[in-house]
């Protein structure tokens, strides 16, 4: 079974969270800019304010839901789960983290807490990462999971104006479980 660190917690965003996000996206803003088309739109703390009350809107909505990445009570990331299928049980998540904080497993170690909760609590079958091809981290990020390449969505995701490639991982339920225990799942 996978150990995780002990350092790091999640919880839901609050509306009070809106400045010290907005001081770590306005930080980070290059850093984020590169893959994430959203960072933009984060102009001021009301920006923040829409996105935290759209946030909230998705998790009422069942439609998907935002954890803050924490680590020494400050907000570092986020790892979300987003663009739920409840007919076939799939879902995506997102992540993103401070620069200061990559390279020390921090997104490892929220990508599998969300792994975890989303094969157990929200009871999917399947969880996909989707990256720009080129983010070399996030591939070896998803592999070292050991999400299974899928293939390339030509030009489905627009960035900075320009029409990029997605890469396209998942990993199934049983194949999570298999790594979990080391036994073979039928489900």
């Amino acid at each position: 079974m996978n150990t995780l660190l002990t350092d790091l917690q999640f919880r839901f965003f609050e509306s009070g969270d809106a400045e010290a996000l907005f001081d770590m996206i306005a930080q980070n803003r290059a850093h984020l800019r590169q893959w994430l088309y959203w960072v933009d739109g984060i102009k001021d703390i009301s920006s923040v304010k829409a996105y935290l009350q759209l946030v909230q809107h998705y998790l009422d909505e069942q439609k998907g839901v935002a954890y803050a990445v924490m680590h020494e009570g400050q907000i570092i990331g986020q790892i979300d789960i987003h663009h739920f299928n409840r007919e076939i049980g799939s879902a995506q998540i997102g992540y993103w983290i401070a620069k200061g904080y990559e390279g020390r497993g921090f997104m490892k170690q929220a990508c599998r807490w969300m792994i975890a909760k989303g094969f157990t609590d929200y009871n999917l079958n399947r969880i996909e990462i989707n990256f720009v091809k080129e983010n070399q981290r996030s591939a070896n990020l998803a592999q070292s999971l050991g999400f299974t390449y899928e293939g390339t969505l030509r030009q489905a995701y627009r960035l900075h104006g320009q029409l990029w490639d997605l890469t396209v991982m998942s990993q199934l339920k049983q194949e999570w479980i298999k790594e979990q225990t080391g036994a073979v799942v039928s489900l």
